[in-house]
């Protein structure tokens, strides 16, 4: 769910959680927000639920090199491809562990 939030043109950001359709910074879970950096996609997904983002959070940060997901997300290197792709990855984690 957080990688389809975030895979149409214009619905990734970085260097902040979410933007308004203005590009100014946004509360993730506002009304406002229209684009999400990779995290907040998964935070609002998870609707709070410590458990959900706790357990993606941990897998993306044992999957790639013990990195900060949000610092990887924010790099000049990243593309909204690849931050899809490693929540898909996540996701089918998730499902594989009964999530």
């Amino acid at each position: 769910a957080a990688a389809a939030r975030i895979e149409p043109e214009g619905c990734w950001t970085r260097w902040t959680d979410a933007r308004d359709s203005a590009g100014r910074p946004a509360d993730p879970y506002s009304d406002e927000a229209c684009c999400w950096c990779g995290l907040a996609a998964v935070l609002v997904e998870a609707r709070g639920t410590a458990i959900v983002f706790g357990d993606a959070v941990s897998f993306l940060w044992e999957t790639y090199d013990q990195r900060p997901f949000g610092r990887i997300n924010d790099t000049s290197e990243a593309t909204q491809a690849m931050i899809v792709s490693m929540l898909r990855g996540a996701a089918t984690h998730a499902r594989g562990q009964g999530r």
